[in-house]
């Protein structure tokens, strides 16, 4: 599109392509995140949990192996068997909008639960993981703070 002004080749296909690929992949990447955000806090905090082989594969490979199939199906489903006609502008970007985004329903399920809540959860978990790590040290431990130790995983989350 870029390169010439229009989408090649001018096919429905290839719009719903570029939907797919450009929805399906983005949303299950913000929820990957979210759920490794989340992940941390086992890891870190309740290593128990994926100390058998059992209990990593509920705890760890089941809900990860959930999320790359639950986003891609979705997106699936919505944009393979759309509610409604859509329509295809071959000379807008990402070939104008999927009927998706013009049914109030599906939108809004689209736009709270897998992109605001997902990113939510990320900075919910991201910035608990910095508290919780603070407080485990300095109070359970009766440790001094000492904020250079903590400096690299902060500046990571």
């Amino acid at each position: 599109y870029l390169r010439l002004g229009y989408v090649w080749p001018q096919t429905p296909t290839m719009c719903h392509i570029w939907w797919f690929v450009g929805d399906g992949f983005s949303d299950t990447m913000t929820i990957l995140m979210a759920w490794a955000s989340f992940e941390r806090h086992i890891l870190i905090f309740h290593n128990q949990l994926v100390s058998t082989r059992r209990k990593r594969i509920f705890a760890h490979y089941l809900p990860i192996t959930i999320i790359i199939i639950y986003c891609p199906l979705y997106y699936l489903i919505v944009m393979g068997f759309p509610p409604c006609e859509n329509i295809y502008d071959y000379t807008e970007k990402l070939c104008s909008s999927s009927c998706l985004y013009r049914n109030e329903i599906l939108l809004l399920y689209d736009a709270i639960f897998n992109d605001i809540l997902a990113t939510i959860l990320v900075a919910i978990f991201s910035i608990s993981l910095i508290i919780r790590v603070l407080w485990h040290n300095q109070i359970r431990y009766r440790q001094r703070l000492q904020w250079r130790k903590h400096q690299k995983i902060i500046i990571i989350l």
